[in-house]
């Protein structure tokens, strides 16, 4: 194990290694890219779900937040308006988050500790409308994921693991 809890082994795997091995089950799309230069994600999901530009899920959802979680946030695929910002990464940060996937758009491009998976990047937020969920089952590249889940992947691609399916990649390693 490193120091975000990720057991090493798992980073020998490919994700077209994973994807085989699930019958190509929970590929996440390939439109979710990494946005950062740290790109070896691997941990238990804790979802949010917004509206695009929607910053309010993050009160409810960064306490919830525990080391070497991934944050999944849903805000609906839209690339027109901001849904995470910096000083959100920052807090996801410093609660021991192991990685973020953001099916939507990030508000600037910046070097971070953490993987960082989203589909683009825009200027533009619309604040705390506080339409969101937390810990619900949302939908991210194209893959139902639900809070508990294991995301794992790199700048090849993210695939979304069943916590009942883990045994089929540890017979990989």
């Amino acid at each position: 194990m490193n120091d975000r809890g990720i057991d090493m082994d798992f980073c020998k795997l490919r994700p077209s290694e994973i994807a085989e091995a699930l019958g190509y089950y929970g590929a996440l799309e390939t439109d979710i890219r990494a946005m950062t230069d740290a790109t070896f994600i691997f941990g238990a999901a804790k979802t949010a779900w917004g509206l695009p530009g929607d910053l309010s899920y993050i009160e409810p959802l960064l306490p919830t937040v525990r080391r070497g979680d991934i944050v999944v946030i849903d805000a609906g695929g839209k690339l027109n308006l901001s849904s995470l910002t910096n000083e959100m990464i920052e807090a996801f940060i410093a609660a021991g988050a192991g990685g973020i996937v953001l099916n939507g758009s990030l508000f600037q491009h910046a070097a971070f500790e953490i993987p960082v998976f989203a589909k683009g990047v825009h200027p533009r937020t619309v604040g705390n409308a506080g339409r969101c969920r937390i810990n619900i089952p949302v939908v991210c590249g194209g893959v139902a994921i639900c809070p508990g889940d294991y995301i794992i992947g790199n700048g090849e691609g993210l695939i979304c693991v069943k916590p009942e399916e883990m045994n089929l990649l540890e017979r990989l390693l």
